[in-house]
């Protein structure tokens, strides 16, 4: 990601009008499928509606997608106008939309999968310039506290009556019973199935199995879909059938695998071979991999307990030309500090034609910057650091190159075109141009190979341990077939850590770790208080299920896109005090070190938080007031297996709007971990007796002795961290 504004990060003076035909979209249910996006644009795991009573033993997929008409009306004539969003990744040469006879209104009509879209006009004028204007017809997303964008809500032809549970009309279209393995859960006694519906639609919803009835609880609810969840008891050794009964109104309809009626054939589970993801205590608010129970996680076995720490040498002001050999005598006491993989940001030759020299504008894959050093020094650095036994990983930019690299005069076919056949821009960043790699049945094989061979050539020839991909998920234009084809290829020099700058699921398993991108903006609602503690849960819940077993989100409150972004003000994010010592961050940086997933400490953060460049001199960071509080909080990563393979689950508490507390279990080994996020001092009593029992206070450095449902007394912004010592 870019040193600079995103693509939809600013807010934008309306200098034309648009609005979308028939109060925001027109629908036809009967269009075309958009195929190739439709499961990771529902965010449902890719299962498919069930259509209404179709013939038995058979499940009939509803259409998924309807017709959504675009008009968007200028002020005066435009180049051309472009509709972008979430639909079509950001493109701004996907969606061009047509211009009327009056010069000034443009249309567009796209058959767009179901969802929940955000999206913006790009309009582009005649001196050659764009502004990306949203849509003043359409409501903005007041979930997102960093972009301004238009929400469009693409629903099915029966969502056109309004929903109500007393009606007798039920949405046949978006019924579905949830059958993944992710979504199906068992705890040695009882089975735990889902069903998808209406919000708002069903008075009652009861599930039958075996000549009982369980009814079913509403657990969640977004703008599409409610789902519906009930447990009903199986010894595994014969199979399970089962069905929904529904009641909207005085209509009561069974719903199983031959769809809607009063009589449906069943859906069943068949015990040889089951294998639960989920092993879950349904009275838990909120649980993940499963009580007393280890979850593997992605990657290699030297990077599973590791912390990572991000460095961007153009912020140290060592002397040109010697930052890489200056940055080696930092190694030690990043080791000291407990750090375990160090990401080092682009090191190539950058390219400054039509920019100003990004460090994602790479200017030679195979190259470093002679500004910070040499090829013979890094190889050195990444020598020194395998000596005290760190990791390195490099940052790469597969997606665009700088426009004065030189694959742009070899190798002109390994870049988009635009309709006059000039190579693209890539996004809305003019310093890069577009690489294109191709599309299923017409891959770019040559532009693949050089990728590969630049890569593996600083894993074999320089030790490189793995690699943090830029735009690299479907924001970008790297498919995720390249990434399949190459992690192989790397692993067969030595095993990697590949880390993706992206939150989409379509990365995994070719990367080990993706961006969290939604807990964030969340634990900053928190701390303004514009949302409760709890809401927490609403994030976990929202990774939990969309992405595989095993996949690590990396955890953090800083980074190099949003500390470039001056006083903490960008995007309507609130200021975290750091005036007063630890403050806000402490809590937030517990949370990113023992949640499941993997701390980022970006540099300088062990100076004084947030807004301070990292010091020359290696050793000052030793005497940083901060310094205790990171090494305590790497070293309690590093060592409690529970924290990185073990379950999760949420304690409640009587303060759950200011208190979050859970537990992360590996076998016997446990951690409770109680966050105050709130500046008033709270008495929380926490709702489990199961807490009981001798810990070590983490922090505090002492042993203590919690009763069932213990009452822990935390300061404005303290935390608590309890490691089981049963075992001794």
């Amino acid at each position: 990601m870019k040193l600079r504004d995103k693509k939809n990060g600013a807010r934008i003076p309306l200098l034309a009008m648009a609005t979308l035909a028939g109060a925001g979209c027109s629908q036809s249910p009967d269009s075309p499928a958009a195929s190739a996006q439709a499961a990771s644009q529902r965010g449902d795991g890719g299962l498919q509606p069930v259509a209404d009573a179709p013939a038995a033993g058979k499940t009939t997929a509803e259409p998924t997608t309807g017709t959504n008409s675009f008009v968007f009306k200028a002020d005066k004539p435009l180049k051309s106008v472009s509709v972008v969003g979430t639909f079509n990744g950001w493109d701004k040469t996907a969606n061009p939309m047509k211009v009327d006879g009056d010069g000034v209104t443009w249309r567009l009509t796209l058959p767009l999968t179901y969802g929940k879209y955000v999206y913006k006009f790009a309009q582009f004028k005649a001196d050659g310039s764009e502004e990306w204007v949203v849509d003043p017809s359409a409501p903005l997303d007041e979930t997102d506290k960093v972009n301004d964008n238009s929400v469009l809500l693409v629903t099915p032809a029966d969502y056109k009556i309004p929903a109500s549970p007393n009606d007798g009309k039920t949405a046949s279209s978006v019924l579905l019973a949830l059958t993944g393995a992710r979504d199906i859960g068992y705890d040695g006694e009882k089975v735990i199935l889902s069903l998808r519906a209406r919000p708002g639609d069903l008075r009652q919803v009861t599930l039958k199995s075996s000549g009982a009835r369980y009814p079913m609880k509403l657990v969640r609810r977004d703008d599409l879909y409610a789902y519906y969840k009930a447990a009903a008891p199986w010894n595994r050794k014969q199979d399970l059938t089962y069905n929904f009964e529904l009641a909207d109104g005085k209509n009561v309809k069974e719903y199983g695998a031959g769809g809607l009626g009063l009589k449906s054939q069943p859906f069943k589970i068949a015990a040889k071979g089951f294998q639960p993801y989920l092993l879950t205590d349904a009275p838990e608010p909120l649980r993940m991999n499963g009580p007393l129970t280890t979850q593997k996680v992605f990657g290699p076995s030297w990077a599973k307990n590791q912390p990572i720490y991000e460095v961007n040498l153009d912020v140290y002001k060592f002397p040109k030309g010697t930052a890489i050999r200056e940055f080696e005598k930092h190694l030690p006491t990043l080791k000291k500090m407990g750090i375990g993989i160090v990401w080092f940001m682009p090191l190539h030759p950058r390219g400054y034609k039509k920019g100003f020299g990004s460090p994602y504008a790479v200017r030679d894959y195979a190259d470093i910057n002679p500004d910070l050093g040499t090829k013979a020094e890094f190889k050195n650095l990444v020598g020194r650091a395998h000596e005290l036994g760190l990791h390195v990983l490099m940052d790469w930019v597969p997606n665009h190159t700088s426009w004065d690299n030189a694959l742009i005069e070899a190798h002109p076919e390994f870049y988009v075109k635009d309709a006059k056949g000039e190579i693209s821009q890539a996004s809305v960043w003019p310093d890069v141009a577009q690489l294109d790699y191709g599309s299923t049945g017409k891959w770019n094989q040559p532009l693949w190979n050089q990728m590969r061979d630049d890569m593996t050539m600083w894993v074999r020839d320089y030790g490189v341990d793995g690699f943090r991909c830029d735009v690299a998920g479907s924001n970008g234009k790297v498919p995720a077939e390249f990434w399949q084809w190459l992690r192989p290829q790397l692993n067969a020099i030595k095993p990697v850590f590949m880390l993706a700058e992206a939150d989409n699921v379509e990365v995994f398993p070719a990367f080990d770790m993706a961006y969290s991108w939604v807990l964030p903006p969340v634990m900053w609602d928190i701390c303004a208080g514009r949302k409760p503690a709890s809401a927490i849960d609403d994030a976990l819940r929202q990774e939990a299920a969309k992405f595989p077993a095993g996949a690590v989100q990396m955890r953090f409150v800083d980074n190099h896109d949003w500390h470039a972004h001056a006083d903490w003000d960008w995007g309507k994010r609130p200021a975290i005090d750091t005036k007063n010592g630890l403050a806000q961050v402490a809590p937030l940086m517990v949370l990113c070190a023992t949640l499941p997933g993997k701390p980022l400490i970006y540099n300088g953060q062990e100076m004084s938080f947030l807004k301070v460049d990292p010091p020359a001199q290696a050793e000052a960071r030793t005497q940083s007031p901060v310094w205790p509080f990171y090494s305590a909080l790497t070293e309690l990563y590093r060592s409690q297996p529970a924290i990185v393979e073990g379950s999760f689950a949420k304690i409640a508490s009587d303060h759950d709007d200011k208190i979050y507390a859970f537990t992360r279990q590996r076998g016997q080994d446990r951690v409770l971990v109680v966050v105050n996020l709130s500046d008033q001092s709270q008495v929380a009593t926490l709702k489990s007796v199961a807490l009981s029992g001798n810990y070590r206070d983490w922090f505090g450095k002492s042993d203590v002795k919690l009763s069932a449902a213990p009452a822990v007394k935390l300061a404005p912004w303290a935390y608590r961290v309890y490691v089981s010592r049963a075992k001794e």
